[in-house]
């Protein structure tokens, strides 16, 4: 069972996935997600990068959909999503295959200079996508960044994600 703060966090979760504010997340909330996060770094429809971020936001919905979306309407509404999300933080293998995969397709998004790691300007303009300020996006990259260098690895981004979703668990 899962508390109220948790519960909470769950449903501002679903509130970045519902793109368009519709009060249901849908196949084109990850779509409009997809074009946003390829437009950051400039990546262009059929090429690779475009492919890869294509690719792990529509494995995303397929997820989702699959394992959320009871009534099979192509939809998955708060109370769907808040009954799958609470048993997906319980199930470690849910949160290796949907949180780590994802995770780790987000980062090399956020990579936007192909460095290996993720200095804040580029961590402030993905995370903006998100409807981030600037403020926030400071107090999480720093968050993240641990050894405080000014950077993040994809270890430190990894990290981090096991922590949050550990934290929900």
């Amino acid at each position: 069972m899962v508390t109220q703060a948790q519960r909470d966090e769950l449903g501002r979760l679903f509130k970045l996935l519902d793109t368009d504010g519709s009060g249901v997340v849908t196949k084109s909330d990850f779509e409009e997600k997809v074009r946003a996060v390829a437009s950051v770094g400039n990546r262009q429809q059929g090429t690779p990068e475009y492919d890869r971020v294509e690719s792990c936001y529509t494995n995303q919905w397929n997820s989702l959909k699959s394992a959320a979306d009871t009534n099979d309407d192509g939809e998955v509404t708060q109370e769907e999503w808040l009954a799958w999300a609470e048993k997906a933080v319980s199930d470690s293998g849910t949160f290796e295959k949907l949180v780590k995969e994802t995770a780790s397709a987000i980062f090399d998004v956020m990579d936007l200079d192909g460095t290996g790691t993720v200095s804040f300007e580029e961590y402030k303009k993905v995370n903006e996508i998100y409807g981030l300020d600037e403020a926030t996006a400071r107090k999480m990259f720093d968050e993240v960044d641990g050894d405080q260098d000014g950077s993040i690895t994809k270890e430190e981004h990894l990290t981090t994600q096991d922590w949050f979703f550990t934290r929900l668990g």
